[in-house]
């Protein structure tokens, strides 16, 4: 990712900031009152340094009305609340100053640290909301590494940045009132002060292009590593057959290196960047010293207290500036966020953000029918659909038959609602299905793929997916009606046995009939099976084949597949080739 020009990384800033400060509102306002109200206290401690040093006989030429007003003005303060101006008196305000002020900034950092962990809580939803609920054919083109990435290393880094943004916001306020101090001792002297900082601050500039392309690099590295990382995991079992660990180590190593290395280099340019700053100010600072008292001829004090008030200011600006570079290695991160989320919002599936998970489930009685649909994937896929009309009757079992690429799971996936045609109409008992009733249609369909996804849980978990007020009594007849009861009873633990990470403890006919059970549970008006039976041997394939057959009449069934066994019990089957109907045999007229 190539460094954004000023007027672009100034977008990006200001898309930053709208982001962050529309979720903190007065919060961040409240935020930086505090970092006012410790600077004021600070400033009045370093002020209270008068009386204590005239006491012992330093700065006491009368003519110095700056510092005098100070005096008379914390003199009346202690008049006022009785107290004789001793050092045990500037002592005891010097102390209960520095506990209001300690307290102010505790408030401070609990407000800072909160609004940075809600902030980053509030992305780390708010993204995830945005991918759940955008329309699957967009969901089904990311890459799952990618997707973790952005959620457990993009954003984080945001966070990080959150922290530097309003470490600078606060740096900016506390040399803000600073600056108010020092002028009231030396105007002179003060914009000399001013001058070096912006200066050295104006020369160091050329450091953040470099910190916005090393953010870059490093993320991109680490995107590599989550590619590698997930894409392994998956296909460990293939890995290691092709004997591709050594290859995949390698790959690992190097992207490793780089991110190490990229890390090592901004460490570098931070540390390179803090001594640049930290000798130029040292050097100007004993030129200032000596402008103050051998030509301007400044009184002991007054110097005490500038070096005292420049000591502090001089962290603030150099905070300012690697924050800034903190802020800007962020920019790629929270780059890949915004058009994470952008996208995946554009592809919204339905019109409200949220979804009642109450709402009624459309019911089936006569059949679903699909009037002349049109579709296609785009850029994507030369593959189309054209004129599809078919129709599935209730209650019966429908298969959809043909060579891999017909346009059988398109199709299935356009009447559960996963997909939208292009033109046409699909309608459920002469209803047709749109947006204001697609969650309504979504919910009365259970769905069972080809690639069987059970979590690392026990198998009564996993049944109750979606369903946790199920009785044991409806576990035990969707177990029976698909032929995995004896199975789940066989096993020492029975429903509380614990299938392992994506069910690796069953076989793939164990897990089929299992995930056919979950599916049964949701009690669905239309049952779709989408190549149930492809990747079973001859005897699971039976027991899979009886357990459908128990469902004839009990619910609509749409079943997808390329073998022949399913023409033996099918009511109705649907012969597809390249996105066309070839034919239709309908079995129950016999």
């Amino acid at each position: 990712m190539p460094y954004k020009s000023k007027k672009e990384s100034f977008k990006i800033f200001l898309l930053y900031i709208k982001s962050f400060a529309g979720f903190c509102r007065y919060k961040l306002l409240f935020l930086v009152m505090l970092t006012a109200l410790s600077s004021i206290g600070q400033g009045i401690g370093i002020f209270m340094l008068i009386p204590f040093l005239q006491i012992f006989g330093l700065g006491t030429n009368r003519n110095d009305m700056s510092l005098n007003s100070v005096t008379n003005y914390l003199l009346k303060t202690l008049n006022f609340i009785g107290l004789p101006l001793t050092i045990g008196s500037v002592l005891f305000c010097y102390f209960i100053l520095t506990v209001l002020i300690k307290y102010i900034n505790y408030r401070q950092n609990l407000l800072n640290t909160t609004l940075q962990n809600q902030f980053t809580s509030s992305l780390r939803c708010d993204l995830f909301k945005s991918i759940i609920f955008a329309e699957w054919n967009f969901i089904a083109q990311l890459k799952s590494s990618n997707i973790a990435h952005v959620i457990t290393s993009d954003i984080p880094r945001v966070s990080t940045g959150t922290f530097f943004f309003m470490k600078a916001l606060i740096g900016i306020t506390v040399a803000f009132f600073y600056i108010l101090w020092a002028l009231m001792i030396s105007a002179k002297l003060t914009f000399f002060a001013l001058l070096v900082f912006c200066a050295t601050f104006y020369l160091l500039k050329s450091h953040l292009p470099e910190s916005f392309q090393k953010g870059a690099t490093a993320r991109n590295a680490l995107s590599g590593i989550y590619s590698i990382l997930l894409d392994h995991i998956n296909g460990l079992k293939i890995a290691k057959s092709y004997c591709l660990e050594k290859e995949e180590y390698q790959n690992f190593v190097k992207l490793n290196e780089e991110i190490s290395a990229t890390s090592l280099s901004s460490s570098m340019l931070n540390s390179r960047t803090n001594m640049i700053f930290t000798i130029t100010t040292s050097f100007f600072l004993c030129v200032y010293l000596y402008l103050a008292m051998n030509v301007f001829q400044i009184g002991a004090e007054r110097v005490l207290l500038l070096i005292l008030i420049f000591s502090r200011l001089a962290p603030c600006f150099l905070e300012l500036l690697t924050s800034s570079q903190h802020i800007l290695g962020m920019f790629p991160s929270f780059l890949a966020m915004k058009s994470l989320q952008h996208d995946s919002d554009r592809h919204r599936e339905l019109s409200n953000h949220t979804q009642d998970t109450n709402s009624n489930k459309m019911s089936l009685s006569e059949s679903i029918k699909l009037e002349n649909i049109n579709f296609s994937y785009g850029n994507e896929s030369e593959f189309e659909l054209n004129g599809i009309t078919l129709e599935i009757p209730a209650g019966k079992i429908t298969a959809l038959i043909g060579h891999s690429g017909s346009g059988k799971s398109t199709i299935a996936d356009l009447i559960s609602g996963m997909l939208k045609p292009d033109s046409g109409a699909i309608k459920v008992d002469d209803t047709v299905i749109s947006k204001e009733n697609l969650y309504k249609w979504k919910r009365a369909i259970g769905y069972m793929p080809q690639e069987i996804f059970l979590f690392h849980d026990t198998i009564r978990n996993n049944l109750i997916k979606g369903n946790p007020d199920v009785k044991d009594e409806e576990i035990f007849e969707a177990l029976r009606l698909s032929s995995a009861y004896d199975l789940v009873m066989s096993m020492n633990k029975g429903l509380d046995t614990v299938v392992k990470d994506r069910g690796l403890r069953l076989s793939g006919g164990e897990r089929q009939r299992i995930s056919l059970s979950r599916t049964i549970l949701r009690k669905p008006s239309l049952l779709i099976l989408d190549e149930a039976t492809s990747a079973l041997d001859v005897g699971n394939e039976k027991k899979i084949l009886e357990a459908i057959k128990q469902l004839r009449g009990k619910y609509t069934l749409l079943i997808i597949s390329h073998k022949p066994s399913i023409l033996n019990f099918a009511d109705k089957v649907i012969n597809l080739k390249n996105g066309k109907i070839l034919n239709v045999i309908d079995n129950s007229l016999d």
